[in-house]
């Protein structure tokens, strides 16, 4: 877990010897930012300033007004903590028991209150402070800091500085919306688990000498959102006059009637409803209006059914606010361009409360299911998971990252009483849905504990994985084809539609004519690969038995898509009516002579003898739940309205905070 911020502590070491900008500190910073040192940064010191800079440049405008006359103390304060080398306040072990795991926490609290009492004083050194304050920020919002692995040497820390830094003209920032924070512990609770989750994939890919610059585009990002919206907080948290909103999407870019997420904060108590409006971007037309709740300040929208720019709009108590929406059917891009680095996937076991962090390799496959909501909304595989025996009703199978670092993997998506009946590709989550946003229009699945109960992993063995290596272009070609094409999802069974004739064939004929989500991923690894995967199918008898005597299953009704007969019947009343699956001819394995009967499965697939145990990883952290503390009345962002004020009297009158 995120630990709390420990009690105030006026006896610790604060930095004081390096809070003004003049002296001996910017020659330190050079001798530092332009030597070998082997020191544990994470960002190269002069990065910091990088990153500094584009989160000044994303400041609401009032708030980068009001810095301007100072930003380059603020700059310069953000390097300054390098040239001490106090590396236990850089980091956070999140796995931890050490007592001490959460100094670095402690720390940003400390400086806070060392930055509100110069700002008190009138001090010249607040700019510097704050700066000083962001770097700490930077730093924990980088993977590399938020764990301790053996493997990560320092000259593999050291290399990994440098190759970020030599590619920084590469990274991105794709704002996706201001957001408030309350407290620090708050964010850390939210935003540092993130961070962490791509500790183990960026050690394995900088151990295997792949390039990490898409997990570099991913921390970038989230130092540079992280830096300006704790310093926007303490602005906006300081005036009691005017009330701000601000808008956060999860995806800037959309397919027509797509889902996505927007997260909405304000410097003052929202209402639960909220106001949205849709107008065309550029167009005075009147916008379309409806009312929404908020769910912790979160809520789902459904895109416009036309493709276009159009303005999102946010109507609440506490003021209004826009943001821009793309709206456009999806494009395909070289799949062969996704970079082989990790996924950390939270894992849960059917039947189990315990949680687990498996960490995937490309290929691997993952099964998920037990969704909670009803009806199941268009984050899920299927309209139908309850047709599919066993607690995992979907095969999801990853694939890499792409170039901006979104974790990908590609699923045969089903739904029986929709249009959507085809192989696409998706982003799969990583975190909350205020994170980066997705600028590809690829569908959200959504995989966390919140929506599915249970998901595992199955990783293929070392011998698997050099066959597949080997036809990985063979692999991601059909990929590229089927995907493209909209290879087709095909049921598992075949009917006459004479009414007389009873019996229902099951089918298993591989990818000849569409494939299920278990039976596409079976057929392609044996065909290209020559990798078997035993032991997947479920038996018509097994069948027969799920349908009668599973609780669920047996009263499902049957989608009027499928129902032949004018009246509602579930699968109790197909089966009583005298109609009986029927297994398909045997499957015949390309590896070797053996034999099986019946149709894949999820549930089966995981429990495969011939894949390997998931890689686990160090057991993801517990937060607290409702017990966030507040920040402590000595250092509340409510005392910033009138110390920041104090700026105006020495420097310039052009831009008074």
């Amino acid at each position: 877990m995120i630990p709390a911020l420990k009690s105030m502590s006026t006896a610790s070491v604060r930095p004081a010897e390096f809070s003004h900008p003049s002296g001996w500190l910017p020659f330190m910073l050079l001798f530092i930012a332009f030597t070998h040192i082997p020191i544990a940064h994470a960002w190269h010191t002069i990065q910091h300033g990088l990153i500094t800079e584009a989160a000044y440049q994303a400041l609401p405008g009032p708030v980068r007004l009001a810095f301007r006359p100072y930003l380059s103390r603020v700059k310069l304060g953000s390097m300054a903590p390098d040239a001490i080398q106090d590396w236990e306040n850089h980091e956070i072990d999140l796995h931890s028991s050490d007592a001490e795991a959460g100094r670095a926490l402690d720390h940003l609290q400390e400086l806070s209150e060392e930055l509100i009492l110069g700002l008190r004083n009138g001090e010249a050194s607040r700019a510097h402070a704050l700066g000083i304050f962001l770097h700490y920020v930077q730093d924990l919002s980088h993977p590399l800091h938020t764990d301790d692995d053996p493997s990560e040497t320092p000259p593999l820390h050291q290399a990994e500085e440098v190759s970020t830094w030599s590619r920084r003209a590469d990274l991105q920032f794709a704002d996706p919306g201001p957001r408030l924070w309350t407290d620090i512990q708050t964010w850390a609770n939210e935003r540092i688990p993130l961070t962490n989750r791509l500790h183990a994939p960026w050690i394995d890919a900088a151990i295997a000498g792949t390039d990490t610059l898409p997990l570099a585009q991913v921390s970038f990002q989230e130092a540079v959102a992280s830096t300006r919206d704790l310093w926007m907080s303490l602005w906006y948290q300081a005036k009691s006059r005017p009330s701000r909103v601000f808008t956060r999407v999860n995806r800037t870019l959309v397919q027509p009637d797509q889902e996505f997420q927007i997260t909405v904060t304000s410097n003052r108590a929202l209402d639960g409803e909220v106001d949205l409006s849709w107008r065309r971007d550029g167009r005075t037309n009147r916008p379309v209006r409806w009312s929404q709740t908020l769910d912790k300040g979160r809520a789902s929208i459904k895109a416009p059914s036309e493709e276009g720019k159009f303005l999102l709009g946010v109507h609440t108590n506490a003021g209004s606010a826009e943001i821009g929406i793309r709206v456009s059917t999806r494009a395909y891009f070289d799949l062969s361009e996704l970079s082989p680095i990790g996924y950390v996937l939270e894992a849960r076991w059917p039947g189990t409360s315990a949680s687990f962090r498996h960490f995937l390799a490309p290929w691997d496959m993952m099964a998920v299911g037990g969704a909670l909501d009803d009806p199941m909304t268009e984050a899920n595989e299927s309209n139908d998971s309850a047709f599919i025996p066993g607690p995992f009703t979907h095969i999801i199978t990853y694939l890499g990252r792409d170039r901006l670092g979104q974790p990908i993997a590609m699923e045969m998506t089903q739904r029986l009483t929709q249009t959507i009946h085809q192989l696409r590709l998706v982003r799969l989550p990583e975190g909350e849905p205020d994170e980066a946003p997705d600028r590809l229009g690829l569908p959200w699945v959504d995989i966390s504990m919140s929506d599915r109960t249970w998901h595992w992993s199955r990783p293929f063995h070392p011998w698997q994985r050099e066959r597949i290596e080997a036809v990985a272009p063979a692999l991601i070609a059909q990929l590229q084809d089927d995907w493209e094409g909209e290879f087709p999802y095909q049921l598992e069974f075949t009917w006459s539609g004479v009414f007389t004739d009873t019996n229902l064939w099951l089918v298993d004929d591989g990818r000849g004519g569409g494939a299920s989500c278990t039976d596409y991923w079976l057929s392609l690894f044996e065909d290209i690969a020559g990798i078997c995967i035993t032991g997947s199918r479920i038996p018509a008898a097994d069948l027969i038995d799920y349908f009668l005597n599973d609780p669920i299953a047996s009263n499902i009704d049957i989608p009027d898509d499928l129902n032949p007969f004018p009246f509602p019947l579930t699968t109790r009343d197909i089966l009583e009516l005298g109609y009986t699956p029927i297994d398909p001819p045997p499957h015949r394995f390309a590896c070797h002579d053996a034999a099986e009967v019946g149709v894949p499965i999820p549930s089966r697939l995981i429990l495969s003898p011939d894949l390997a145990t998931p890689t686990f990883l160090p057991n993801a952290p517990i937060l607290p739940l409702g017990t966030t503390p507040s920040f402590p009345p000595t250092w509340g962002f409510g005392f910033l309205g009138d110390l920041l004020g104090l700026l105006s009297d020495e420097e310039s009158a052009t831009a008074s905070p």
